[in-house]
């Protein structure tokens, strides 16, 4: 069944063994070899021998603050394995395993409902627009892959309450799909001038990853008009993407400092925008 679907139906996103799939060690079928010869450019989750990412510990879909993308290697690569199990919400800062977190949660997951499969009068679980955008600014905003599970109901179609929610979620992302302003930049500092002053309530950056997380501390700082500069935020990780919210406010300029990094930090984006929500 593996080979017929890693050879016959393209490029495949991921490969998903939920728990995990066994190795021939512990008595399992042996995947690994068949995955890797037909889908070189896929992702595989998962099994002690490779886990291309990790699920952060719950399904609330929220990450650790901090939260890194790297996890030990010196032993099974498994969110089950004992020397995991403890790191998957904060990630390993010095381990050599990179294996994002995966931060998953049913769009039913609110007032006490947890549905991953339809369920009669489940409408209420729905999650509210100000939720999923909590949601999301705790899991890719915790430099995590957020993946939000979606109910079929028994005709095969997603429920009209869900499609119209979700509609409502992506128009509420605008804001980060649309920054005000962005940044680029090397080294312990970047400046982010906003010309004129914008009113904003959110920051995010982000580290290009392909040299790895070098950033282990910093501070965010903004410029009020005329004024002075103030902390905005701290944080320790960043790696792909870490958002931050704070009160809204007029600046105009905002300013990442490096406290702390392995090795020249590397600044893919500095970006602003106001959310509101």
């Amino acid at each position: 069944m593996v080979r017929e679907l890693c050879s016959h139906y393209g490029p495949l996103i991921e490969l998903w063994f939920d728990a995990g799939v066994k190795t021939p060690q512990e008595g399992g079928p042996d995947v690994l070899p068949i995955f890797e010869k037909y889908q070189p450019d896929s992702v595989f989750y998962h099994s002690i021998q490779r886990a291309d990412h990790r699920w952060i510990g719950n399904e609330r879909g929220i990450a650790g603050d901090p939260c890194w993308a790297t996890m030990p290697g010196n032993g099974p690569l498994s969110h089950n394995s004992p020397l995991w199990r403890p790191l998957l919400f904060h990630g390993d800062p010095h381990g050599l395993v990179w294996s994002p977190g995966m931060c998953d949660t049913p769009l039913r997951g609110a007032h006490g409902i947890h549905h991953w499969f339809w369920h009669p009068k489940g409408d209420r679980g729905i999650y509210s627009v100000s939720q999923l955008l909590r949601i999301y600014e705790q899991s890719v905003g915790r430099n995590c892959n957020l993946v939000l599970g979606v109910v079929i109901q028994p005709d095969g179609l997603v429920p009209e309450p869900d499609v119209k929610r979700l509609e409502e979620f992506g128009k509420a992302l605008r804001p980060y799909r649309e920054p005000m302003a962005t940044k680029q930049g090397r080294g312990n500092q970047v400046t982010l001038q906003l010309k004129p002053p914008r009113r904003i309530d959110a920051v995010w950056v982000m580290e290009e990853i392909r040299f790895g997380e070098r950033v282990r501390a910093y501070k965010i700082l903004g410029k009020r008009p005329g004024g002075d500069w103030v902390i905005l935020s701290r944080g320790q990780s960043i790696g792909h993407k870490w958002i931050h919210r704070f009160p809204a406010q007029q600046l105009e300029a905002v300013r990442l400092e490096i406290l702390q990094a392995d090795a020249e930090p590397q600044i893919r984006e500095l970006a602003v925008t106001y959310v509101g929500n």
